[in-house]
């Protein structure tokens, strides 16, 4: 289970590393989820996709607590781990087209099949004027 920030920064930070490669992701943009004031022109919609699943032995462990109640800690971690891995997926592919910044940004969680979920983001890449 994540419980603080330093763990979450960490875990962001690896997600970095080991899916973009050689891609800058410390490039700062701005990300909005409606629009913004500046003046810019629009390079194209940008997206980011993650599917995950857990393995049987978690998933027993999760429906065993659904019964008793509380906190599913290992789907808690999966959900976050996949939905840095879209959004982080969508900057880079707004990086690419040499972005400043990405607005409109939505986000939707849905389940593919019974043992996975894909988390998936998009939003529109800008160039500030």
């Amino acid at each position: 289970m994540i419980n603080n920030n330093e763990e979450n920064q960490a875990l962001t930070n690896n997600l970095l590393d080991e899916n973009f490669g050689n891609i800058n992701l410390n490039k700062k943009l701005m990300l909005s989820t409606g629009d913004i004031k500046k003046d810019y022109d629009i390079l194209g919609l940008v997206f980011g996709n993650s599917v995950s699943s857990k393995n049987v032995f978690k998933d027993m462990g999760a429906q065993l607590k659904s019964i008793v109640g509380g906190k599913i800690g290992s789907y808690e971690k999966l959900l976050f781990e996949s939905r840095e891995k879209a959004k982080n997926q969508m900057i880079k592919n707004a990086i690419l087209l040499k972005a400043d910044g990405i607005i409109f940004i939505k986000q939707s969680t849905s389940a593919i099949m019974q043992q996975a979920s894909e988390v998936s983001f998009m939003g529109t890449a800008i160039k500030f004027k």
